[in-house]
């Protein structure tokens, strides 16, 4: 149970990675190409403190514009409140699968065409506890413009320790 809540909590910062490959909005003032995500959340239960995720996807101007849908399969997620300029973008997202369901406010800054930075307030709620607060820091940075194995609009974990 603690695994498969730990990766519903990671769910909002997942679907941030995968929706950087998929916004509607215009293509920001970045490259396009492999992008790695590197995620420090903080609040989850447990020992051990803040866990950290790495995660990489795969950003062309197609599939930054048709983001925000539903990347997760297995979860149905809705965004609102998208609000995208040359430099930021901020939105709302609420996610449920099963009996979890998951709120997030993403802001992130595109620091330059090579760096972002930013920050996922979330809550998860399901069976057995009322609701967890997490925090997440997010620092991504372009790798290079061939993604490799991973395709448009896909993300893969890297490391989960």
């Amino acid at each position: 149970m603690k695994t498969h809540l730990v990766l519903f909590a990671a769910l909002p910062v997942l679907f941030w990675s995968t929706a950087l490959a998929q916004n509607p909005a215009t293509p920001p003032p970045i490259r396009m190409g492999l992008w790695q995500y590197e995620v420090t959340m903080s609040g989850i239960p447990g020992p051990g403190g803040p866990r950290m995720i790495v995660t990489q996807s795969c950003v062309t101007p197609e599939t930054w514009t048709r983001s925000f849908q539903n990347p997760h399969p297995s979860a149905q997620c809705t965004t609102t409140n998208l609000h995208q300029t040359a430099h930021s973008v901020t939105f709302d997202v609420a996610c449920s699968q099963q009996n979890m369901t998951s709120r997030a406010h993403v802001q992130m800054a595109l620091d330059s065409e090579t760096e972002m930075h930013g920050t996922v307030q979330s809550t998860v709620s399901g069976p057995g506890f009322p609701g967890m607060n997490m925090t997440s820091a997010i620092h991504s940075k372009f790798l290079r413009t061939d993604c490799g194995e991973i395709q448009p609009g896909q993300s893969r974990m890297v490391s989960n320790p």
